[in-house]
């Protein structure tokens, strides 16, 4: 069986800050707010409690009650709230108001007890996912900060500011429900995520800035995760459409040029990018297959470069004679584009050497360490066990706390992710190809898999090549939209 025809997993993760004061800035305002704790040495301790005997499903009040007194905050350093205080507050909340399991820091650093835990809940674990990721967790984020538009927004009576980053457990593809762009989602994780999100905004004092992302990981649910093929097929797309679709779909503080240095394009600052490649080549020659380079330029070639050969062929024939300057088409002048598709070409053919996932990881690290914040990652999920399962995470997003947003996102995500995976299953040896002129060449393609996702290449290029990538048309995107099979997001666009 094809690892391809697996489906897909997706999880979320929202960033955001939790209020903190030494007094209640807002009195009228009932919602939960941090406060420092006591001094060193002024808690009592207390017996050590009992776990057992906890309501059935995601636990709330009682469990984070018994945590608060299993972990207590005489070992915070003063004045500084530690964020397992912020921590159990939220799981005390999303258990009684949203009902998910979130799991302490102490149950994820112990996988034997966080699967007690999780089956004690009543929760069913998934095949192929490993069990951090079968609840919630928690954990602190230093890069959320609170800026002095923040101090405007509430009333200048001034917080400090603790960063939360939440992630949500694995939702499955059925879980995810039909991407069918409407607000009115129905399916189980649009119904979670809107509990969750309503809890939180409903009983905590928090915010999200410009600071703050909301990033969603895609893996496959099959032992591994994403396989190489698949990753590269995911890499290549989003090189091409990361500005002229998933940056025109965020807000404007999160595109390229905007100062932001969380989620810089993959196609400007990667090592790839930045001919880093060439190191590549040798160090991570491992695990693929063949001895050279001939087996996976094969693969590009069917894949990706004779996408890339035949729209420039049809550019340069549509460009024929017209000299210097812009066309009709709407290109570059052709000296311009002629770079721009070298460079394009360049890149893409080195990724697609790579002979193992890791390399593709690092290729995809910024190419000035240790920032490594670039639009779209290569995790190694798991710890409970092994093999790790690899995932990609779009960092692109804007935090939100809007479920309708946020989910619409994902679903943005997770066609991209299905336009990379999907597979007809079989190959034939006299599937075509298609040339300059866009008839189909027999000596081009071993299967139909390449074809089809060569044409759907060659249609992005159409649409995003030679035309200026930094400026966000969300007409552009829009039509992108429709080109992957994604209805267009009314709340998105």
């Amino acid at each position: 069986m094809d690892v391809e025809n697996f489906p897909l997993l997706a999880g979320f993760e929202w960033e955001f800050l939790v209020a903190k004061s030494d007094q209640d800035q807002h009195p009228e305002d009932p919602r939960w707010f941090s406060r420092p704790p006591p001094p060193l040495g002024t808690v009592t301790p207390v017996p050590v409690p009992s776990l057992g005997g906890q309501r059935r499903g995601a636990g709330g009040r009682g469990r984070a009650q018994a945590l608060a007194r299993l972990y207590p905050m005489a070992n915070d350093s003063p004045g500084r709230p530690k964020p397992s205080q912020i921590h159990t507050k939220i799981q005390e909340i999303l258990g009684d108001h949203a009902g998910v399991l979130v799991f302490a820091r102490k149950e994820l650093e112990n996988p034997p007890l966080a699967r007690a835990v999780l089956m004690g809940s009543g929760i069913v674990p998934k095949a192929h996912v490993h069990t951090e990721f079968q609840g919630y967790s928690l954990g602190a984020d230093n890069s959320l900060h609170a800026g002095d538009e923040d101090s405007i927004k509430w009333m200048d009576l001034r917080y400090q500011w603790t960063g939360v980053e939440l992630k949500s457990r694995v939702f499955t593809e059925e879980e995810m429900g039909p991407t069918n762009g409407s607000e009115a989602d129905g399916s189980p994780c649009a119904l979670e995520i809107r509990n969750v999100c309503a809890a939180l905004r409903s009983n905590m004092r928090l915010q999200v800035n410009k600071s703050s992302a909301f990033q969603v990981t895609i893996s496959q649910q099959t032992e591994g995760g994403l396989n190489l093929m698949s990753l590269k097929k995911i890499v290549t797309l989003v090189w091409i459409l990361e500005k002229p679709l998933l940056f025109a779909l965020c807000a404007p503080h999160r595109r390229p040029g905007s100062n932001n240095s969380y989620c810089l394009p993959i196609s400007e600052y990667s090592e790839l990018a930045h001919g880093g490649a060439v190191k590549f080549e040798d160090e991570f020659d491992f695990g693929g297959q063949g001895e050279n380079h001939y087996y996976w330029d094969g693969i590009y070639e069917r894949y990706v470069g004779s996408a890339v050969e035949a729209f420039r062929q049809d550019i340069f024939t549509s460009l024929g004679g017209s000299g210097p300057g812009p066309s009709s088409s709407g290109h570059s002048e052709d000296g311009s584009l002629h770079s721009e598709l070298e460079t394009l070409r360049t890149h893409l053919q080195t990724l697609w050497r790579a002979k193992s996932i890791s390399a593709v990881r690092e290729m995809l690290n910024h190419h000035l360490p240790p920032n490594n914040r670039l639009s779209l990652a290569v995790k190694f999920l798991g710890f409970s066990a092994p093999p790790s399962s690899t995932a990609v995470e779009f960092r692109m997003h804007e935090g939100t706390l809007d479920p309708v947003l946020g989910k619409l996102w994902a679903d943005v995500c997770m066609a991209l992710v299905a336009n990379a995976t999907q597979t007809t299953g079989s190959q034939t040896s006299d599937a075509g190809g298609i040339g300059g002129n866009g008839e189909h060449d027999s000596d081009t393609f071993q299967d139909p898999e390449a074809r089809a996702f060569s044409e759907m290449l060659m249609s992005m290029l159409h649409k995003t090549i030679g035309v200026d990538r930094n400026a966000s048309s969300l007409a552009t995107a829009s039509t992108l939209l429709r080109e992957l099979g994604i209805p267009q997001r009314q709340v998105l666009l």
